[in-house]
């Protein structure tokens, strides 16, 4: 099966955490946008079945710095999870932040309840609070 694995690069795999009051899902390292995209769409899936109140997003072992389409695109495909999950948080480097936190802003215009740190303690401190 690891084999499977090694044959499809892009196919990085989600590390999901079930912590007492949320969903923590860690993206793996991928080199670009669209692999991004792919463990957010899987991500999505488990958020449908499982339907945590709350998520933790990690995408901390990102390395690269997106576009501003890059972050309207995440943005947009965030929004979706308000089907799934009342209240969201992403935690990522600064550079993946923009300082207008654009995605988090245009998944908060769709109705997404969501907000985006670069300190995983202020992440799911904002999280956790009622």
């Amino acid at each position: 099966m690891a084999g499977s694995e090694s044959s499809q690069p892009e196919a990085a795999k989600l590390t999901l955490v079930e912590h007492e009051n949320y969903l923590e899902a860690r993206l793996a390292a991928v080199p670009n946008i669209g692999a991004v995209r792919a463990q957010l769409e899987e991500l999505l899936k488990v958020a449908a079945e499982k339907r945590p109140p709350r998520m933790l997003v990690d995408f901390r072992a990102i390395a690269f710095e997106p576009t501003f389409l890059d972050r309207y695109g995440l943005g947009i495909l965030g929004s979706r999870f308000a089907a799934h999950v009342e209240r969201a948080v992403c935690v990522a480097d600064q550079k993946f932040i923009d300082p207008r936190k654009l995605g988090a802003q245009v998944a908060q215009n769709r109705g997404m309840q969501i907000e985006i740190f670069s300190d995983y303690d202020a992440a799911v401190a904002w999280l956790t609070a009622p």
